[in-house]
């Protein structure tokens, strides 16, 4: 931190220190001592404070254990809900999501439907449709055209319909979700 800190002049200080303590990075260490999580996390809080216009992460929690990749894709999503004016998520080569911030916040829904009995097993046919589960009674749908999906979830005939935002940190976990 030290040694790259001075190469940035819009480097974020504050921003060095909770992320120091976010991802609880141990005080001065050679890098080849780290664990690989700790070079992970100490690379992210690297690229995050340097002030940089643009920034492009490729599998930013590799190395991580489950519990600090969550830390650290809470933290990234916080960072970029604050400075991020527009995002873009690639999954294997393919561009999967792309647009200005409020506008994809805007645009994705989770719809719930609960149903008498069992939730059906029918494939959604409306574009838009990211991911659909079924949990017995419980059919969930991540959306990003609502009106379309709309029509077709009420024709199954579900006792509720519920809908509500998603978080960006939603967004991206759908988006790049390996088939099950």
């Amino acid at each position: 931190i030290a040694f790259t800190r001075p190469f940035f002049p819009k480097w974020r200080t504050d921003l060095e220190q909770k992320y120091r303590q976010k991802f609880e990075l141990p005080g001065p260490r050679d890098i080849k001592d780290l664990s690989r999580g700790t070079r992970t996390k100490l690379a992210l809080l690297l690229a995050l404070c340097r002030g940089a216009d643009l920034l492009i992460l490729d599998e930013p929690t590799s190395g991580l254990d489950p519990a600090m990749a969550e830390d650290v894709l809470q933290a990234l999503v916080g960072h970029v809900d604050q400075i991020a004016d527009h995002i873009a998520i690639v999954d294997r080569g393919r561009m999967v999501l792309a647009g200005a911030l409020d506008d994809v916040r805007e645009r994705y829904q989770r719809v719930q439907l609960v149903f008498a009995g069992d939730a059906p097993d029918v494939p959604l046919k409306s574009p838009g449709v990211v991911r659909v589960t079924r949990h017995g009674r419980v059919l969930t749908i991540l959306t990003s055209d609502r009106e379309p999906l709309l029509a077709e979830v009420r024709s199954l005939a579900p006792a509720s319909i519920d809908w509500s935002p998603v978080t960006l940190k939603d967004i991206f976990l759908e988006s790049v979700r390996t088939e099950d």
